[in-house]
Order: C-alpha cells, then structure tokens, then sequence
C-alpha cells in the first residue's frame, strides 16, 4: 500500500528554526497573559417586550452613524427582542470598522416602560483591529512568504479595503474589498493574479498543474436570526493551464452557486455551485461540499466532533477539484495539504481540557480520504493523524493556538502557530 510522506523542507512554513519558534511563542503567551480581559459582550436588562423610545450611539469618531444604524436589527418604535443583542454585536463584528473589545449594546428603562438601547463601538485603527492580532498574524504571514494589509474603513462609510501579494514559488497580488450594507447585509469582492505549481501525492509521481491568470469573487452574506447566515457567491478564473506538463490551454470558469450557515445544537455549513467553462475547452460540473460540527460539554470541558464532506463531477479538471490535509480546511493534520480529488470525507475530534481561565490543553485526531480517478493516485486509502496543542486566550475572544501533529499512517512531524477565531 502506497503511503505519502511529508517533505522535510515544507514543515516548518511559519519559522525557520527552533529558536525562533521558542521565542515567538513564548512572547504570544506572555503577552495574552498579561492582556487578557473580557471580550466584547452585550449586556442590558431584562426587557423583552418593551417599546423602543431611543437609540444611541456611542464611540464612532470616523464611522457615520446612519452606517452603524443601516446594520441595527431595530429602529425606534420596535419592540425590543431579546435576540437583537447577539445579533447587533455579530453584525457590528462583521462590519470590521470597530474595536471589538469595544462593542456593547445595553438595554435602559425609560419612564413610561419603554427602552432606551445604548450601542458602543469605537473606530479602530485604520491599520488593525487589534494590535496583538496584528502582530501574530502578520510574522505568521511573513514567515509563510505572503503579508495582507487591510485598511479599516478608512472614509467612515463601512467600506474596508485590503491589498495583499505573496512570494516565492507561487507569487500572487490580491485586492480586495468588503462593504457594509444594510439589514445585515455585506458585499465583499476580490481581485487576484497568481501563477501557481502544483503537486499531488505520491510525491515519487506526483499529479501536479501549472496555471497563470486571473481570480474574481464577489458575494453576498446576510446575518439574520437564530444564528443564520446565508448568501451567494460569483467567481470567474480566466487563466492559462496545463495539466501534468501538457501544453497550455486556455480556460476560463464562471462559478456561482448559495452558501449557507447555521448553528444551533449542530452547527452546518453548506455550499452549492455550477461550474462552466466559457472558452469550451474543459467541461461543466456541479459541486458541493459540507461541514458538520458538534459541541459537548463534558464538566468544564468541550469534545468537538466535526464531518467534512464534498463531491463534484468526476470531469472536473485538476487544477479544480478539491485539496485536503495537513492543517487546511479540511484537515489531515501530520500530511501536507496535497490530497486532490473529485470526492472527499473526512472526521476530526477535539478535545478541549480547560487548564485556567484562559488556557486549553488540546487533544485531536483526523481520519478521512480523498477519491480521485487520476491514474496517478491508485494508492489513495484512509489517511490519519493526530497532535496535541495549547490554545491561549487573548483579549479578541478568541486564542492563539500552538498545535503538534503526526501522520499516522504515513506523513511526518508537522506544527502551526495560528489565531483560532472559530474555538
């Protein structure tokens, strides 16, 4: 049975060395540590029912205020709902204008019963959210040959713009932008060249592809009630390809299809397309992918169990169908990101053991598996890794995350520093 290995050489993507690591990692820790404070909350009195008499807002010093009202769920005269508080602060989050230890929404009685609601939100730096986010994020970047800068609604009007470009084997440049608009509504878009080598497992003859040209994306999100979110995507590549060294040809795919999420006791994530090549050279398929996650509460603890699942037409080309493992969207943790095929299934468990208030020992391990009909990849079989890891609170709401991990059934040694906004 063919098993893949994990190339030395492509291991350590974020730090170059063990002393390096040490030191950044120690000084992330120390930093959160010493930082540490609630994050950002909503908080009021009870007052479901209540007529709404005033809104106020509070704290925006670039950022109009009919921008922060446009994203409100209420106006005055509305009957409040306990439900607008979350609400209002995912809304304000997903803006990415303000400071997010910055955000409140609370809730006063006014004479006569009705309800003033107070809305804070303070007007980050034009370069960052947060300055310890920024600085993790970034010499994470550096470190894996790409740097993005987003400037932070620089004319108040909820408009965020980001420009980015990487290095190396792969270079690319990126612009891109993410609108505020109203009722929860968000419109982003990107703009990407790239000149990208690909190889697949086995690495000994590997799949691999060639492509230049163009990316574009423009969506649509909408944040709503019970957790939901909901949208649509457009993307269109027009590059140049070739596929296992054969001459280049021209190609040129229109992708559009919803997406969609949810949470509650399970937590959902589907997305749809129909995919069409407009020059005729490669064929039209369908696709869709999954991802189902489960929180336990186990005492002070947490197990997460998570399934990821996609499929699309076998006819799709190479440099189209799916890529799983190592640390990636969906994860083999111990391999590199270099399975590719048409079809995927893949299971992960978490297991989050509470140390102090703001620290987490982590357990985890990954077993799934890719189909593809390339005849390079006959030996494709279910794959598994596992790792341990130490998540760290910061005052953002969210950790920094050291993860160790192993391929067990083939791979190697592999690690990541990173920022977990999803923990």
């Amino acid at each position: 049975m063919t098993r893949f290995r994990l190339k030395q050489r492509k291991l350590n993507r974020f730090i170059p060395g063990q002393t390096h690591f040490c030191t950044f990692f120690i000084g992330v820790v120390v930093i959160s540590l010493l930082s540490f404070s609630v994050p950002a909350a909503a908080d009021g009195v009870a007052a479901g029912g209540a007529r709404i008499g005033e809104i106020i807002i509070l704290g925006n010093s670039r950022t109009g205020e009919e921008v922060i009202q446009r994203q409100l769920p209420f106006s005055p005269g509305d009957y409040w709902r306990d439900e607008y508080l979350d609400l209002t602060i995912t809304r304000l989050k997903a803006m990415n204008c303000f400071d997010p230890l910055s955000l409140r929404v609370i809730t006063e009685p006014l004479p006569g019963g009705e309800l003033r609601v107070v809305v804070r939100a303070s007007d980050t730096h034009i370069l960052y959210l947060d300055p310890l986010e920024f600085f993790i994020i970034n010499i994470q970047n550096l470190f894996s040959n790409y740097y993005t800068q987003t400037f932070y609604n620089p004319f108040g009007t909820g408009l965020n713009l980001t420009a980015s470009g990487g290095w190396g084997a792969n270079p690319w440049i990126g612009l891109g932008f993410n609108q505020s608009l109203s009722k929860g509504w968000f419109l982003k878009g990107n703009l990407q060249w790239s000149e990208n080598h690909r190889w697949f497992y086995p690495l000994d003859n590997p799949p691999s592809f060639s492509s230049t040209g163009f990316f574009t994306s423009i969506s649509l999100l909408r944040y709503t009630f019970g957790d939901c979110e909901y949208g649509g995507t457009i993307n269109y590549s027009p590059v140049q390809v070739s596929l296992d060294g054969a001459d280049s040809l021209n190609q040129a795919y229109l992708s559009i299809g919803p997406d969609c999420k949810w949470s509650g006791w399970l937590e959902c994530r589907l997305s749809l397309r129909y995919v069409l090549d407009s020059t005729g050279n490669f064929p039209s398929y369908p696709a869709a992918s999954t991802v189902l996650l489960r929180r336990s509460r186990i005492g002070e603890n947490e197990l997460l169990t998570t399934l990821y699942a996609g499929s699309m037409a076998k006819s799709a080309p190479l440099n189209r169908q799916f890529t799983i493992g190592g640390f990636g969207p969906v994860p083999i943790r111990g391999f590199s990101p270099a399975f590719t095929g048409h079809t995927y299934l893949s299971a992960s468990l978490e297991y989050r053991h509470l140390l102090s208030r703001n620290s987490w020992l982590l357990a985890f391990v990954d077993y799934g598996r890719a189909w593809s009909d390339h005849e390079r990849t006959t030996g494709y079989d279910w794959e598994s890794g596992a790792g341990v890891g130490l998540a760290v609170g910061t005052p953002l709401g969210y950790p920094v995350r050291l993860d160790l991990a192993y391929g067990l059934t083939g791979g190697g040694l592999a690690w990541r520093i990173w920022m977990d906004k999803d923990f």
